[in-house]
C-alpha cells in the first residue's frame, strides 16, 4: 500500500479555499440542521453566524487542484 506521507484531504475545496478566497464569494449566515422530519440532517441556512461560500471560480479551482494531484502522483511514482 502506497502512502503520500500526510494528511487525508476529506475536502481540498474547503483548504483550496482557505489559502486562496480570491475567486470565491461568501456571505455570512448561520447554519441550523434539520432534525424530526422527512429532511432530517440537512443544512438550512438562516441569518447570522458564519461564512458560507456560495459561489466558487469552478475551472480555476479545478485547475489548480489537478496541478496539485499531478505534482503529489508525479513524486509517489517517481520514487518508487
Amino acid at each position: 500500500e502506497k502512502s503520500f506521507g500526510g494528511a487525508v484531504m476529506y475536502d481540498p475545496l474547503a483548504a483550496m479555499i482557505a489559502v486562496d478566497p480570491s475567486r470565491s464569494r461568501a456571505e455570512r449566515m448561520g447554519i441550523r440542521v434539520e432534525a424530526g422530519n422527512k429532511q432530517r440532517g440537512r443544512s438550512v441556512p438562516k441569518e447570522g453566524g458564519i461564512r458560507v461560500v456560495t459561489e466558487i471560480d469552478r475551472e480555476y479551482y479545478l485547475e489548480e487542484f489537478l496541478m496539485c494531484l499531478m505534482a503529489v502522483l508525479e513524486k509517489v511514482i517517481c520514487h518508487e
